[in-house]
């Protein structure tokens, strides 16, 4: 009976942090230049991961301009691996990711100091000089 007690307690915790929340977390992607045939990396940090449960994104690039080395093998963040991405659809632009908190969001989820390197994605530069993506 206690430790439903404190499991109901940390549950309302979680979500009381979570409606009161103000900022949002955002996913920054550092900028990388390189010339055709060179091998890019691009670093993808957070800001206010606070109580993080779960999140998904797209990456959208121009694959006429650059090829992605998928799925990424540096990841720094706790429980995402090479198999959260989705990299089926590079030829169209795109690599999906989705992460769960892998302790299921019993500790209120993750949190994480601003700066923090999730992940680290390779491309090799194919396009023309002077393109962008």
């Amino acid at each position: 009976m206690r430790i439903t007690g404190w499991i109901v307690w940390l549950l309302i915790l979680c979500i009381s942090k979570a409606v009161n929340a103000q900022d949002l977390l955002r996913i920054i992607a550092s900028s990388e230049t390189g010339m055709t045939g060179d091998r890019i990396c691009i670093e993808y940090s957070v800001e206010n991961f606070i109580n993080i449960q779960n999140f998904q994104f797209s990456l959208h690039f121009d694959p006429t301009v650059v090829r992605p080395v998928c799925p990424p093998n540096s990841t720094n963040l706790v429980g995402l691996n090479p198999t959260n991405f989705n990299c089926n659809s590079i030829n169209q632009g795109f690599i999906r990711m989705l992460w769960l908190d892998p302790n299921n969001g019993v500790m209120c989820g993750e949190s994480l100091p601003d700066g923090f390197v999730m992940f680290t994605l390779c491309f090799d530069i194919i396009g023309d000089p002077g393109t962008e993506s």
